[in-house]
């Protein structure tokens, strides 16, 4: 029997292998014009929106966590800041390097192999940290956050995304309705035990409160939240809307949200999240310090 260390490596042996083997995919997804593409193109432009929105002074130290191919990376490279990306996954930091050559930003992105549970860096380094699509594939985030909050400067900023488990996407869809998931575990497990299927990389949706708990518990204070993404609406994985009818429910249904309509407000896919740094964090590092 696995203890609870081992799950947690047993699982990030699976994800590392998942995402190694889907970099085409994940390269892909910031190019093509599907309504799940569409999105996720979506989503990265909220993140950048965000930061430009703080108004950073340009070579601010800036780190990304779970860079996948590079994309916001080399963005926030373009806007003058001076990135750190990290990653579990080696074929993912070459991607990432390969763009920041492409786009001549080699000098502001340094790439490193990373874990978000311990990562390489020493308190109060950076300035921001952004995690975009990388604490869905958590199976517990406070210890990550807290990560995040240690490598942090006072005052500083985090933005993060999650799949949101409530959203009207997953709800639609039988294979991820939360309401039948406990009986659809039961049976994946019984048929791995029967050697029918082979383990998934696991991948955990989250709620809105319980989010802003956590934040909370890691000594953050959420600026601004936000759900994002109306679609794919598909049934037993097959898409439901041609493409154009899709992105057009979607940004219609979007727009609602973002005016503040109930449900819908809350309906996204996607949660994006804009905190600081707690005050907290910054009197036990005095606290630290004084001792020392």
């Amino acid at each position: 029997m696995l203890n609870s260390d081992g799950v947690h490596s047993f699982h990030q042996e699976l994800t590392n292998t998942y995402f190694a083997k889907q970099v085409s995919y994940w390269t892909d997804i910031y190019r093509l014009q599907g309504v799940k593409e569409f999105i996720h193109q979506e989503r990265l432009r909220i993140l950048l929106d965000l930061v430009s929105r703080l108004s950073l002074p340009p070579e601010t130290p800036t780190l990304e966590v779970g860079c996948g191919a590079g994309f916001a990376a080399i963005a926030l490279a373009e806007r003058g800041l001076r990135v750190d990306a990290i990653d579990p996954v080696q074929e993912m930091l070459d991607a990432t390097r390969v763009r920041a050559e492409t786009y001549k930003v080699e000098e502001r992105v340094r790439t490193k192999i990373g874990d978000v549970y311990s990562l390489p860096f020493g308190d109060d380094t950076f300035n921001v940290v952004i995690a975009m699509g990388v604490l869905p594939w958590l199976s517990e985030i406070e210890s990550p956050l807290r990560e995040m909050n240690r490598v942090l400067v006072k005052g500083g900023y985090l933005i993060v995304t999650l799949d949101n488990r409530w959203s009207l996407r997953w709800l639609i869809e039988p294979l991820t309705n939360p309401l039948i998931t406990p009986g659809k575990e039961l049976l994946k497990q019984a048929l791995r035990r029967l050697g029918y299927k082979q383990q998934d990389a696991p991948w955990y949706p989250t709620t809105k409160p319980h989010v802003d708990a956590v934040l909370a518990n890691a000594d953050f204070e959420k600026l601004s939240g936000m759900t994002s993404g109306f679609g794919p609406f598909t049934c037993l994985s097959r898409e439901l809307l041609p493409r154009r009818l899709g992105i057009k429910l979607h940004s219609k249904l979007q727009r609602l949200a973002d005016r503040g309509i109930p449900i819908l407000r809350s309906a996204g896919c996607h949660y994006i999240v804009l905190a600081r740094k707690g005050r907290r964090s910054a009197q036990c590092h005095e606290v630290r310090q004084i001792q020392l």
